[in-house]
């Protein structure tokens, strides 16, 4: 249809077309993917996408850059890549980490878009963006039960390793971890 899986993110034009037609009896399927997860993984997205992000979607400093306006278009470009997972940004602000000051933001995927941190595993607005666009979403090794370290940290519920599986199981609800701690 002339549509770019760039287009948001190249500003590449979409193209006017008065009709798109296809014959009905040619199979528009190029069968299974050969590869069950196909994605994408931002890295190091700070501060270039991250700035760009917050004075694009005009966001204040403390609040999160990647947040559902974010992902809606970063979604779409997957799929028109013909990509089903994503590792999400969540790196600390490295001038925080630097100056070792209290993080003024960490991306937190789960999360994110929530008026507060909740203290049971309910999905954000994201992981429901995500969730609705088809969208498999990992974790990276820091994040393991899809929480990171920072938001950890802020609900206070002891040390952030195995020797704490049983509040790490309760608090995540995670059958990832019940399924580990077998």
């Amino acid at each position: 249809m002339g549509v770019s899986p760039w287009h948001f993110w190249s500003d590449v034009p979409v193209r006017r077309q008065a009709a798109v037609a296809f014959n009905k009896s040619t199979p528009l399927s190029h069968g299974e993917p050969t590869v069950r997860y196909r994605g994408l993984f931002i890295n190091d997205e700070h501060p270039a996408l991250w700035t760009w992000a917050q004075e694009y979607f005009k966001l204040e400093a403390w609040e999160a850059a990647f947040q559902t306006d974010f992902y809606r278009p970063w979604f779409e470009m997957m799929l028109r890549l013909k990509a089903n997972y994503h590792w999400p940004a969540s790196e600390l602000l490295p001038s925080c980490i630097v100056l070792e000051l209290t993080p003024v933001y960490d991306s937190m995927f789960s999360v994110d878009g929530l008026p507060n941190i909740p203290d049971k595993p309910i999905p954000g607005p994201n992981l429901n963006l995500a969730t609705d666009m088809g969208i498999v979403m990992g974790t990276s090794h820091h994040e393991p039960i899809g929480r990171n370290k920072v938001e950890w940290d802020r609900v206070k519920t002891g040390p952030w390793d195995w020797t704490n599986k049983e509040v790490l199981i309760k608090v995540s609800g995670s059958v990832i971890l019940a399924l580990a701690a077998r």
